[in-house]
């Protein structure tokens, strides 16, 4: 995570099993996470809200 002041992003991969709408979903993904620092509480974790994420499929490897 790398700390701007007040906010924060936060760069990874994220790996998931899961079904939308009846079809798979399965995937690694590239995560990109924004956070700010969380003023009045509501937020989880240390003191930190996720106000964004942005993923972006990998490509399979190939076996």
């Amino acid at each position: 995570m790398r700390r701007h002041g007040e906010s924060a992003v936060a760069i990874g991969v994220q790996s998931q099993q899961s079904v939308v709408d009846g079809r798979d979903a399965d995937g690694r993904f590239r995560a990109t996470q924004f956070l700010v620092k969380d003023r009045d509480g509501g937020g989880i974790g240390d003191g930190w809200r996720l106000v964004g994420i942005h993923l972006s499929a990998l490509a399979e490897q190939l076996p």
